[in-house]
């Protein structure tokens, strides 16, 4: 009788683990309930255990209604980050933020089923895909690349330049005293500060382009 897992008479009818918090309250349920339980068997497939866990069945019930499960990807690093977006739409506190029917889940399903087989050719459905703009960030990247080789130059050159030269005479510098520059030869670019930046970077679009494709 203590087992959270198995449905128990004198309870509200349902496997507490599976029930959606509508149906936990003793509220009024529709088909949206049915795919709240469809989503918590996507959730344990994807991580072996139900989104809710507790000690006793009411437990389970007070934690359905109150709080989020853990993201799936944290539990099992093999399934993609969409795939907690995915869930989640089956796993909405709210009945009218979830998926709204049979028809709308089995679209969404297969939508996601055609990317996993193709993921070059069947982009995510666009209610799952992530809302940020990688293409923007992948760009802002690249610019934040050019700006630190820009300004890592600069200081670089003037850094090495003769003790006489000014702020005032920085603007004239090129046109009329070129011998004040430094040949580009001198500029050290294999410094640790440096290759640490230049890592750092590599890594994070490293990161975007696994999530741009769907990774």
């Amino acid at each position: 009788l203590d087992d959270a897992s198995m449905t128990a008479s004198g309870l509200v009818a349902g496997t507490p683990n599976y029930m959606s918090p509508e149906q936990a309250r003793g509220e009024s349920v529709d088909a949206r309930s049915d795919l709240y339980s469809l989503g918590a068997v996507l959730y344990t497939m994807a991580t072996g255990h139900p989104p809710v866990r507790g000690d006793s069945p009411l437990a389970v019930l007070r934690r359905v209604t109150d709080e989020e499960p853990r993201a799936v990807h944290d539990l099992n690093e093999a399934m993609p980050a969409w795939l907690d977006r995915l869930i989640g739409r089956f796993l909405a506190k709210a009945a009218d933020r979830r998926v709204a029917s049979a028809e709308e889940a089995t679209e969404l399903l297969r939508s996601c089923l055609a990317h996993v087989r193709a993921p070059s050719r069947a982009r995510l459905p666009s209610e799952i895909a992530s809302g940020v703009n990688w293409r923007r960030i992948v760009f802002a990247c690249m610019l934040s690349i050019a700006s630190a080789t820009f300004g890592y130059t600069v200081v670089k050159l003037f850094s090495s330049a003769p003790k006489q030269l000014t702020t005032s005479s920085i603007t004239a510098l090129p046109a009329t005293r070129p011998d004040l520059l430094p040949p580009l030869q001198m500029i050290d670019f294999d410094d640790a500060a440096w290759r640490r930046q230049m890592q750092s970077l590599t890594n994070e679009l490293r990161k975007l382009k696994e999530e741009l494709n769907g990774k």
